[in-house]
């Protein structure tokens, strides 16, 4: 396939099987937890070992065991013990106050050292931005009783003939040494120097100043050079065993045409070779560039460059760095490989200040990315999984050239662990995305779906249709639609005893005959609601013909309307009103007669409201022809006032005109009686007498 540049993006973190390797989403690495607290987090009693460097600003440890190398440096290290090469720290401070020198100071009384010293060590600030440390007296190592400024070993007499088994050095500089000086070089002048054996002088050169002249007779007929012979010139041919050279001598080189050796050279051959072939035995050559067709044995030494080396050559590079390097069979490293950095904590370890990228790429077939618990074999192998693009497998039907596949061989779970690590605020949400703009789905972290939206408020939030080929099946809380809710075939059931469908407006497209009960009988008798078992709400019912209820099927029968939570048999053909719990709230009617603020009619009247309060328009008593008459209130009868000490005793109260055609009249047993007689007003007393007033 093309190369195309391909990202993965693990949003939220990674997972490898259980806690193997975990990647949490704010970028903490775990080996063996799940739940890694660190940048790099190693669990489960897993060890980390490194083979490069450790560089760290600090490093906290119960126990810190050094078993190896040349020593540990670390900027800080706060640990609870040390042990290792020869030193066991078990509690108090050792601080390195300088890091450039390296000077440790110990810190507390020093009650608990021993073998210290009982010279006097002073402190002494010179003036140059640090302090010194001076011994106000000589300093002796193997000695109680030393002589010199600094004196290892020897005695107290300081001549050269009278000093033994020792070291002195004084203070202007001279040192005094009886036994043998080492040194990888001496420099300075030689003057002293006595009982010099030329045995031992290995290299450099004698002036030809310091040789004695030789003359024919000290040369010896077979004269052998074993080290460099420095001539002005050499005329003719220089003739030895073995050996014919044509050509001109000079220090430090031979020049000639061709050297000839039909046995040996003895000793050393320095200089510049521009060939050499057919050496044999072991010589020791060394060369700053060798050009060989063909090396047999081992090639020992540094080589800057090595090219067509075979597949069993074993190269031993340290600290190598090369340009460009092609693998053409299997690249091995024991300990790991880093790209980017020297300090590697894993097997394979990428670091790049701004981007970094691993790139798996196939011409020709699928590119795959496998990981697991055994050794990975096509058909031979459950335990791993694969990530992998452009799978073409037959197997897998939607998979294509530009798929991208997760692929689990074995049994066990894919986990998507969000926020696995420590608890903390702004906790992301799992998001699925068409392109970068558009959002398809989002999980929250608290367990809410949104399906066309980013920010679901319910466990489902939907925007838009919701399909389901075998049905919708929801449980417990139900199911809220705040737009239409359109079933073009199958069925809403609502099983349980109790269970009901309540909705603001219900479209059955194939209309009434498409309402069934369980058994499947319309409920509908023609054009007619037929129910016959359960509880039927309604929020909005809208009659345009006839409501009937009879109440003739039984006792408790009727219609009621009252709070949906009183579900008791109404208490009349119709009722409204929640009924015995709050009775001065209940509306019955039965048999012609109306209940107002009552569970009860009392016998023979029409309208009982005795514990109520009522208001009208407009009202007639007697008579039906209340419509065009001015007043409120039209009595075609008597009307009888009787006294009640409920409602403050009989009288009638009239705040505007009170007009009577006939009269009023009053029998004895009321205390007032007034006659009108054309002009003439009666005001009649019982047991006081009676007044007249006349209107003109």
């Amino acid at each position: 396939m093309a190369n195309y540049n391909k990202q993965f993006n693990f949003r939220n973190g990674v997972q490898v099987d259980n806690d193997n390797f975990v990647v949490s989403p704010t970028g903490l690495v775990g080996i063996g937890t799940t739940i890694p607290t660190e940048a790099l987090h190693v669990a489960n009693g897993g060890n980390v070992k490194v083979s490069g460097f450790i560089t760290a600003t600090s490093i906290f440890a119960d126990s810190l065991t050094i078993t190896g190398g040349t020593g540990i440096t670390v900027d800080d290290v706060n640990f609870e013990s040390i042990v290792g090469g020869g030193v066991s720290i078990k509690s108090g401070i050792i601080t390195a106050a300088d890091s450039t020198t390296g000077i440790v100071t110990y810190y507390g009384d020093a009650r608990f050292l021993q073998g210290m010293p009982t010279s006097q060590w002073i402190d002494i600030d010179a003036g140059l931005g640090y302090t010194s440390i001076y011994a106000s007296g000589n300093v002796g190592v193997a000695t109680v009783d030393p002589r010199f400024t600094f004196q290892v070993g020897g005695n107290t007499d300081t001549t050269v003939s009278g000093f033994e088994n020792g070291v002195g050095i004084n203070s202007t500089g001279d040192v005094l040494i009886t036994g043998v000086t080492t040194s990888g070089e001496f420099v300075g002048g030689g003057s002293g120097i006595t009982s010099l054996n030329a045995d031992n002088i290995a290299s450099g050169t004698i002036s030809v100043d310091r040789l004695p002249t030789l003359t024919g007779g000290n040369i010896p007929s077979n004269f052998e050079v074993t080290g460099v012979i420095t001539a002005t010139k050499f005329d003719g041919n220089l003739v030895g065993t073995g050996v014919s050279v044509v050509g001109i001598i000079t220090a430090g080189f031979i020049t000639a045409g061709v050297i000839t050796a039909t046995t040996e050279f003895k000793g050393n051959l320095v200089g510049t070779a521009s060939t050499a072939s057919s050496l044999s035995n072991t010589p020791n050559i060394e060369v700053g560039i060798a050009t060989a067709t063909k090396f047999v044995g081992p090639l020992t030494g540094t080589a800057t460059t090595a090219t067509a080396l075979t597949q069993s050559a074993d190269v031993d590079i340290d600290g190598a760095k090369v340009g460009l390097v092609t693998v053409t069979d299997k690249l091995f490293a024991a300990n790991g490989i880093g790209i980017g950095t020297i300090a590697i904590t894993n097997e394979l370890e990428v670091f790049n200040e701004s981007e970094s990228r691993i790139c798996i790429i196939s011409n020709s077939n699928s590119s795959r990315v496998s990981v697991g618990r055994s050794e990975i074999t096509d058909g031979l192998s459950s335990n791993f999984a694969e990530l992998r693009y452009g799978n073409t497998n037959g197997l897998f039907p939607y998979s294509q050239y530009q798929s991208l596949d997760l692929i689990n061989y074995g049994n066990g779970n894919i986990n998507y662990y969000l926020q696995a690590g420590s608890v903390g605020i702004n906790t992301g949400d799992f998001h699925w995305h068409y392109k970068p703009t558009s959002r398809l789905m989002s999980l929250t972290h608290g367990g809410n779906l949104g399906i066309g939206i980013t920010n679901p408020s319910n466990k489902l939030h939907v925007i838009g249709s919701i399909y389901g080929s075998n049905g919708i099946t929801i449980e417990l809380g139900g199911a809220d639609i705040t737009g239409d809710l359109n079933v073009s075939s199958g069925n809403i059931s609502c099983v349980g005893v109790g269970n009901s469908v309540t909705a603001k407006k219900l479209f059955v497209l194939d209309g009434r005959n498409a309402l069934l009960d369980s058994n499947g009988v319309s409920l509908f008798d023609e054009v007619n609601v037929n129910i016959n078992s359960g509880i039927s709400t309604y929020h909005d019912l809208d009659i345009g013909g006839k409501l009937r209820v009879d109440s003739s099927f039984g006792s408790g029968s009727g219609l009621k309307i009252a709070s949906p939570t009183n579900i008791e048999d109404p208490l009349a053909p119709l009722q409204i009103g929640p009924g015995t719990i709050s009775p001065d709230a209940t509306v019955i009617i039965e048999e012609g007669a109306i209940g107002i603020a009552t569970v009860a009619i009392t016998n023979e009247i029409a309208l009982d409201c005795y514990n109520g309060h009522a208001t009208f328009g407009r009202v007639g008593i007697g008579t039906t022809a209340v419509v065009d008459l001015p007043g409120s209130l039209y009595v075609n009868g008597s009307i009888v006032i009787e006294g009640n000490d409920d409602v403050g005793g009989a009288g009638i109260s009239v705040a505007g005109f009170c007009t009577a055609t006939g009269g009023f009249t009053s029998d004895s047993s009321g205390p007032v009686k007034i006659t009108v007689v054309g002009t003439t007003l009666t005001f009649t007393v019982d047991g006081v007498g009676s007044a007249s007033l006349t209107l003109s």
